[in-house]
């Protein structure tokens, strides 16, 4: 079984610095809304606090409303939010085997 929260932070890990890069080098308006987000992070953040900014300036950089998508997310209720997965685990374990 793949655990996709741990295996994303792990590669959102090794991308950072190459992400924090790009991010630093974008001009124009998209550049002052990722500028905005970055000067907010402390001078020595903690691994979950550039996570979040990284996660944050990804939003932006690839198009979307950050505002919208996490307003659905909390507006969602627990059952919405894990119901799907957990009626398609066995058709989801069945396929894993060709995933691997």
């Amino acid at each position: 079984m793949v655990h996709l929260e741990s295996k994303f932070m792990s590669k959102l890990d090794e991308y950072t610095s190459g992400l924090m890069k790009l991010f630093h080098s974008k001009g124009g308006t998209m550049g002052l809304k990722l500028q905005a987000i970055l000067l907010k992070a402390p001078t020595n953040p903690s691994i979950s606090m550039t996570r979040d900014v990284v996660i944050r300036c990804l939003m932006v950089y690839l198009g979307e409303s950050t505002d919208q998508l996490l307003k659905e997310y909390n507006d969602a209720d627990e059952d919405t939010v894990t119901g799907p997965c957990h009626a398609e685990d066995e058709n989801l374990q069945h396929q894993d085997r060709y995933i691997r």
